[in-house]
């Protein structure tokens, strides 16, 4: 089918049974003949062979799945079963799950969120109020520091004579830096004693 296909209006040349239900339109069947049914025939008929076909491979493979857990256990003692149980071949590795009993597991939960949620909104407001009143009961104000200029030099190049350039340079700015933090400290000293 092509995709233009897909927005056309009913074919003329079908024969369209419309069915209501209450007076409302509820199906709308097309009955088909010749080469077109023919061939609507012979898909289908392909489909319920392959649908027959999967059903019996499901079949045939619990079985298979059943055969090979009797025959993967009778290599184990049966105290082995409660322990994951492996097989190595030459060509597959086998493992068979240890048993566990319901009363051993950890009960599921499921938590319905939609509910949560639902609850939650009720106590928005109540809750906003809370919220600021707690807040503000635990807000502590700190006045603000000076924050010092700083410098940062970033190598883009690592390597070479321009990579050992920069480590020079880096190591002197570090230097400056080191000495203005002193000389600050200094002045802040000559400062108090004024």
């Amino acid at each position: 089918m092509k995709v233009y296909e897909l927005f056309e209006a009913r074919n003329p040349e079908l024969n369209y049974v419309e069915k209501q239900v209450k007076k409302v339109l509820d199906r709308v069947t097309v009955e088909l003949s010749g080469s077109k049914s023919g061939s609507m025939t012979r898909l289908m008929t392909r489909y319920s062979r392959l649908d027959k076909s999967a059903a019996l491979l499901a079949e045939r493979r619990e079985a298979t799945n059943l055969e090979m857990k009797d025959k993967v256990a009778d290599l184990f003692d049966a105290a082995d079963e409660v322990l994951t149980r492996v097989v190595e071949t030459a060509s597959f590795t086998i493992t068979l799950s240890k048993a566990e009993k319901g009363a051993d597991k950890k009960p599921k939960t499921s938590i319905d969120y939609e509910a949560i949620v639902k609850e939650l909104q009720v106590m928005v407001p109540e809750l906003e109020e809370k919220i600021k009143e707690i807040t503000k009961k635990f807000t502590e104000i700190t006045p603000a520091k000076d924050s010092p200029i700083t410098l940062r030099v970033r190598s883009k190049v690592d390597e070479g004579v321009v990579g050992d350039i920069l480590k020079s340079v880096k190591a002197f700015a570090k230097s400056i830096f080191s000495w203005l933090k002193s000389y600050d400290r200094r002045l802040a000293v000559l400062k108090s004693k004024i």
